[in-house]
């Protein structure tokens, strides 16, 4: 699973600016496509060219398991029995700061890789 997040800062004129716009539109009852396409571009170039970024990949496991059963004659009884279990495991998670830079913050391998000819 992959989940993503972006954060603009609203105390910079220009961001606070394209999210106001934004949420005026989205607000307004009289909504129309053609501005709302306009305010949501505005907003979207601001995130990409301002904000920040966390990306964060995960595995994901579900285990189940239950069982069932009933007894029939002159009353019938049943009942059933499931129970389930998630987990999830952070894989990598990645951040891009203000200046537009990658960095790596966790790396988990799933399985380990032998190293490349000549490395250590």
């Amino acid at each position: 699973m992959q989940e993503t997040e972006t954060h603009l800062d609203l105390t910079d004129g220009v961001n606070l600016e394209a999210a106001r716009a934004f949420i005026a539109q989205v607000g307004d009852p009289s909504l129309h496509a053609g501005s709302l396409a306009k305010v949501s571009a505005a907003l979207e170039q601001r995130l990409d060219e301002a904000g920040t970024v966390q990306a964060r990949t995960y595995e994901i496991g579900t285990r189940a398991y239950g069982g069932s059963g009933h007894i029939a004659g002159g009353l019938k009884v049943g009942g059933a029995y499931e129970r389930s279990t998630q987990t999830s495991k952070l894989l990598a998670a990645y951040s891009r700061g203000r200046d537009g830079q990658w960095t790596i913050v966790v790396l988990q391998l799933r399985e380990p890789r032998p190293f490349e000819k000549g490395a250590p």
